[in-house]
């Protein structure tokens, strides 16, 4: 979701990418020195919604801060692109046929203790 979040609306240059927080080398230069116990798990979060893949976009453009600045900074023609690349995304990944959506999503826990 990000990636077609950041294909409408790149982050600045000057922000780091928060996709790479799972990258050991990236998450001990970010913590700086004296990080150890640095601990990175990744994790599969099931969302789950009582409705269509495309509704969960909607839902998504309207609730998630990031998606409803992506959406609201684009030209009227461009709001049709995002949004069909947004439930294309849920489409692909969706698990069930029955007018729900069911998707695994990674997402990442790090954990570092500074001495």
């Amino acid at each position: 979701m990000f990636k077609v979040i950041g294909k409408y609306a790149p982050i600045p240059a000057i922000f780091p990418s928060p996709l790479l927080w799972g990258e050991e080398a990236i998450v001990r230069e970010r913590f700086g020195n004296g990080v150890e116990d640095l601990r990175i798990t990744n994790y599969m979060y099931p969302f789950r919604y009582p409705f269509s893949p495309a509704e969960v976009s909607d839902f998504f453009i309207a609730n998630y801060g990031p998606t409803a600045r992506a959406f609201q900074s684009l030209s009227d023609a461009s709001k049709d692109f995002f949004k069909a690349d947004m439930t294309a995304i849920w489409n692909k990944n969706n698990r069930v046929s029955d007018g729900t959506t069911d998707v695994l999503a990674e997402y990442v826990e790090v954990i570092g203790i500074r001495s």
